[in-house]
């Protein structure tokens, strides 16, 4: 018996180890409604980055409206999606991206800080524009690195607001 859905509802889901099949059994609770600007070609990345941000900034992070986050990889999917996210629950959403074109991409879903990692440091950067506070969260999909690199940017290894979601290593703390 499912609730919340009606037969013929245009609906993406979140697929327990992928979903690479013309038909699939998804839990009705790991679906979401398809846009009406959207067909189902992009609508198929929604549930994966979407619900995917939403539980490593709020459920994990406990971001608030007003914090500041620190997205590494900002024009990924995972990072515009987090961005835009960010924006509108209303934190002030930084990202590390790699040219200024992936920059001037983040700044029009929103974010506040792009960091163009190649020619600047984001420790830095970001402690100039929270006027040495740091950041209140990380979401760091790409980990190597930048792991020890997020310590210095803030203390949320205090608060444990910080969120690898990598599987690359390479580093030593």
């Amino acid at each position: 018996q499912v609730s919340g859905w009606q037969k013929g509802d245009r609906i993406c889901g979140l697929v327990h180890g992928g979903g690479y099949a013309q038909y699939v059994a998804v839990e009705a609770n790991h679906c979401l409604p398809v846009p009406k600007s959207l067909d189902f070609i992009e609508a198929a990345a929604l549930p994966e980055t979407l619900l995917t941000c939403y539980y490593n900034l709020y459920s994990l992070g406990k971001l608030k409206k007003g914090e500041t986050v620190l997205i590494h990889a900002g024009a990924s999917g995972i990072g515009t999606t987090a961005i835009q996210l960010a924006k509108h629950l209303g934190s002030r959403p930084f990202v590390t991206v790699g040219s200024g074109e992936k920059a001037e991409a983040c700044r029009k879903l929103g974010a506040e800080l792009c960091v163009e990692y190649k020619s600047a440091d984001f420790v830095q950067e970001c402690k100039s524009k929270t006027n040495g506070k740091g950041v209140d969260v990380i979401l760091d999909i790409v980990g190597g690195e930048y792991t020890p690199r997020n310590i210095d940017v803030s203390l949320v290894f205090q608060s444990e607001r910080f969120i690898l979601e990598s599987r690359r290593s390479n580093c030593s703390l």
